[in-house]
């Protein structure tokens, strides 16, 4: 089992890349990625009018040739002609590239610049097999791009001619005065700029998507581990923007909120039982109904360790509901609240932490004197364990015999016993109550866990050979999934939710009983 585990987990390593996901995640934060793109292509537009200094070109061209055909001498042109011609362009654009004929040029426009400046501020072009060349030159002055133009077509025509006898240039476009600068291209440089806001936005994203380690999808879950998904709960709050567990916990797990919501009653948790919507209520009958499937028939008891790797991930709410599940079959069911050390069952069902199971384990009472009832007002009821008085040593409580003693008595008295431990991320309590146990469910947050996180909390009960029946994944916004009920609630929800709209409300009520 080692090795299968350690070369699953290798595999697990690999990053890996959903196209489909990360198309969605792109078409959601489609409005960010195009704040960005146009912020980035205004940006670009100031930068482009306020820092970029205007420049301004002009050119002239020139016509070479290899004999004295501008003077009536041999004005039939062969195409050796030609390719003289062609030949002849380079040695005229440097002989006029050189120091002295640009010195010259300088000279003749009477302009103060230097051979250097002048040199950075021309560019020369040869039309491929032909005798023509350009030459532009570029200035933040348009005035004096012309003048520089004009010298130096003057310095070729009479300078650079004169030099390679037995050929002859002539002018064949003469330089204008430009009326707009060609650099810079507000429009270009706006659109370039929100290109590379548009790029970088999108890539920002994949790389979110990729290297983000935490849980997001069911394949996630799967990769992550070798264990069934026993059932995918809904976001119980998608009108809130991260949910229900988001409003209540910090990222990581942190209370932020004292109390939880309750109706107007003051008494009546929200998302506990027949407060639940369609799907979210059908998620956990599927949870229920997988659970009685992976125990044989012949245990007269079956107990539940639900546990997760962190705080917030929802495993008291989901233990909650599981446990109005299975009383919703007229089964006897018990809930523990195995977590001694941030007791959460209480607060949630507005009922009174002491005494309970510390108070037991400790010798102080009995259980005749220690269980509670929570009543849904349809006659659905179930028995509570709350965790008591926060002990010093709540792991040695539960390791102890007389835990054992009262696991064992327990088993006698009811059908389904659900204990609600920490998370394994934090201690090590939920491991040692697995020992008791028939199975441990696992309760990971979409979007919250991460897969190292998870794997270690598998690892954990995996070492102690405790029998992992399998994972939900709580607080799932994604409808496009194929555990989504989502699609059918719409169809076989509606009546539901028009008979429960129609029906008078119970007064819902928590009792405290001995039993």
């Amino acid at each position: 089992m080692e090795n299968n585990t350690q070369s699953s987990h290798n595999e697990n390593d690999v990053v890996m890349v959903d196209i489909k996901r990360i198309g969605r995640l792109i078409l959601k934060n489609i409005w960010r990625i195009a704040i960005v793109a146009v912020l980035c292509g205004s940006i670009a537009l100031f930068i482009s009018h306020q820092f970029i200094t205007p420049k301004y070109r002009t050119s002239t061209s020139f016509y070479v040739a290899n004999k004295l055909q501008f003077y009536g001498v041999d004005t039939n042109i062969s195409s050796g002609d030609l390719a003289t011609s062609s030949d002849l362009v380079h040695s005229y654009i440097e002989l006029l590239k050189s120091r002295h004929h640009l010195t010259e040029a300088i000279k003749h426009s009477g302009l103060n610049l230097t051979y250097s400046q002048l040199s950075s501020m021309i560019s020369t072009t040869a039309v491929k097999e032909t005798g023509v060349f350009k030459v532009t030159v570029s200035s933040e002055n348009r005035h004096e791009a012309t003048i520089l133009a004009e010298s130096i077509a003057y310095i070729v025509e009479t300078q650079v001619c004169d030099i390679l006898r037995g050929s002859s240039v002539k002018v064949i476009d003469v330089p204008i005065v430009p009326t707009a600068p060609y650099t810079p291209n507000h429009t270009k440089n706006t659109a370039f700029g929100a290109a590379i806001g548009l790029f970088a936005s999108i890539l920002f994203v994949v790389l979110l998507e990729v290297f983000d380690s935490k849980l997001k999808s069911e394949d996630d879950l799967n990769r992550c581990s070798k264990y069934p998904i026993l059932a995918v709960v809904p976001d119980m709050n998608e009108s809130s923007k991260h949910g229900y567990y988001k409003k209540h916990y910090g990222h990581y797990g942190h209370y932020t909120k004292a109390q939880l919501n309750v109706t107007k009653d003051g008494n009546t948790p929200v998302y506990i039982g027949s407060n639940l919507d369609f799907a979210t209520t059908e998620a956990y009958k599927l949870l229920r109904t997988k659970l009685q499937y992976s125990m044989p028939d012949s245990q007269k008891c079956q107990m539940f360790v639900v546990s997760s790797a962190l705080p917030g991930e929802g495993k008291s709410i989901s233990s909650i509901n599981l446990a109005h599940c299975f009383a919703q079959l007229g089964k006897r069911v018990l809930l523990i609240d195995g977590d001694m050390r941030r007791p959460s069952l209480a607060s949630k069902l507005s009922i009174s932490n002491y005494p309970g199971l510390s108070e037991y384990l400790t010798g102080f009472m009995g259980f005749d004197e220690l269980l509670q009832e929570y009543n849904d007002g349809d006659e659905h009821t179930f028995k509570i364990l709350t965790a008591g008085s926060i002990p010093p040593n709540p792991i040695e409580l539960i390791d102890s015999e007389k835990m054992a003693q009262a696991m064992n008595q327990l088993r006698e008295q009811f059908d389904y016993i659900i204990i609600d431990t920490p998370p394994v991320g934090d201690v090590s309590d939920a491991l040692v109550a697995s020992k008791y146990s028939n199975g441990v469910i696992l309760v990971t947050r979409h979007n919250y866990c991460t897969h190292a996180a998870f794997r270690d909390t598998l690892q954990q009960f995996e070492f102690v050979n405790a029998k992992i029946l399998g994972t939900v994944f709580n607080c799932f916004g994604d409808k496009s999934s194929k555990y989504s009920y989502h699609k059918y609630a719409g169809n076989y929800g509606y009546q539901q939710r028009k008979e429960q709209a129609s029906a008078p409300k119970s007064n819902k009520k928590v009792d405290k009983t001995a039993k």
